[in-house]
């Protein structure tokens, strides 16, 4: 099936099922159980030996990156708005752009592949244009990733966190909250539900045993992944995807949201921080559920 829209997207009765499912997780009607262990020496200092989680809210609760969520807020907020400055209000040159965009991969700790893209869009004077563009693609309502698929622009586990401090919309979408996403899926509605939802829509992208690391072996068979050529469309589905869920979300039960999540949703522009901050937290919640996937073999 071919998808070309946000709309044909979450009107579609597999993804509408996935995103109730999601809806109910962030207003704390369905759980959500995974657990692994911690490889990270000094996030197993902090948290013990064992990551667990009994819902998407508890998996938010146990979130590290180096750090605390606020203390990873903080900072990111800071990164985005000097993106922000220097790309939007012309405060520097693309200079500026280019050092803003290294301090954000040095905080995500990923370089390989997005330093060599970013020293030739600087050097050819594109970097601020080719940051815009893909984000118009990625915060849009429309499947128009080809300029990622024909090299044009790149999008990888780095990029993405420079494209979503820049997006209004658009998710930090590595391999982490990818395979979180496929894990809940997998476990919402079994293999062959997935195996469908991966041919159909191309929401998911599962592999034979074996093709991926094993953090990211999900069951006896099946293994998830994103590679350069899909990464823009996984991302723009996954954006359609969450936000979806937070808009049913909120129109079943907004107090359950702002009391479990403690965020505003009402109020200055139709709570539109409050939607940005629960959106960012969901995004983490994911990441630290696809830390591990590995369902097969405790490690």
């Amino acid at each position: 099936m071919k998808i070309s829209s946000k709309k044909e997207f979450i009107d579609n009765k597999l993804v509408s099922q996935i995103r109730d499912r999601f809806a109910d997780m962030i207003i704390g009607k369905c759980e959500i159980f995974h657990s692994y262990p911690i490889d990270h020496k000094a996030w197993k200092k902090q948290h013990g030996r064992n990551w667990e989680c009994s819902s998407l809210a508890d998996a938010f609760s146990k979130y590290w990156w180096h750090g605390s969520f606020g203390e990873n807020s903080k900072k990111l907020t800071a990164l985005s708005n000097e993106l922000k400055s220097v790309i939007d209000e012309k405060e520097g040159s693309e200079h500026g752009v280019f050092r803003a965009c290294v301090k954000i991969l040095d905080w995500g700790q990923v370089y390989r592949g997005s330093i060599g893209y970013l020293v030739e869009r600087y050097e050819s004077g594109e970097l601020s244009t080719s940051i815009r563009h893909a984000c118009c693609i990625l915060d849009g309502e429309k499947i128009r990733t080809g300029p990622f698929e024909d090299g044009t622009l790149r999008l990888d586990s780095g990029m993405t966190k420079i494209y979503s401090l820049y997006c209004t919309t658009s998710i930090i979408y590595d391999d982490r909250v990818a395979s979180a996403i496929a894990l809940i899926v997998v476990q919402l509605f079994g293999i062959s539900t997935s195996e469908e939802i991966s041919r159909e829509l191309r929401l998911l992208k599962i592999f034979g045993h074996g093709d991926k690391k094993k953090q990211r072996v999900i069951g006896d068979n099946f293994s998830y992944g994103i590679s350069r050529s899909n990464h823009a469309r996984f991302n723009l589905l996954a954006n359609w995807l969450i936000d979806g869920a937070i808009s049913k979300a909120i129109v079943d039960d907004k107090s359950s949201i702002e009391r479990i999540w403690e965020v505003k949703l009402s109020g200055k522009d139709e709570g539109l921080d409050g939607r940005n901050t629960l959106r960012r937290k969901i995004e983490s919640a994911l990441f630290m559920i696809g830390s591990d996937v590995n369902t097969r073999n405790p490690r």
